[in-house]
């Protein structure tokens, strides 16, 4: 059984059933709170699409938490919060709720942003792991 199902109009139903905004859905950032489906708000999105780009040119997680705690002081960031914005692929335009539902709602980073987060994380972690004495 396929259980991806392409296009907006065959996920919004589904969405709209299963995915009411309340108090068990959370919007991730760079989306409007209360609107099925997902709908960007441009201000948060130009944030995600910087973190997206400022890990891709070699700042570590730390270093974008620090800029985002410069330019938005009365948010919580946390490596945490930029870990999970960054592998999320909600931002890829997917949901996950019981099945894989592709563009669901707008994206806000490209498939090749995403990718290329995920290669500059991967060779951070490969550089931090300890060498093996042998």
């Amino acid at each position: 059984v396929d259980d991806v199902h392409e296009g907006p109009k065959a996920t919004e139903a589904a969405f709209a059933q299963d995915c009411r905004p309340g108090p068990s859905l959370r919007v991730p950032f760079g989306y409007a709170e209360d609107v099925v489906p997902f709908q960007v708000v441009e201000a948060e999105a130009k944030i995600v699409r910087v973190i997206f780009a400022r890990i891709t040119a070699g700042q570590t997680v730390g270093q974008v938490v620090n800029w985002l705690r410069r330019i938005w002081p009365s948010r919580r960031w946390s490596q945490n919060t930029v870990k999970k914005i960054v592998r999320n692929r909600v931002y890829l335009g997917e949901a996950n709720y019981g099945a894989a539902l592709k563009n669901s709602h707008e994206a806000i980073v490209t498939p090749e942003d995403f990718v290329a987060v995920e290669k500059a994380l991967k060779k951070w972690r490969r550089q931090q792991l300890p060498t093996s004495a042998h």
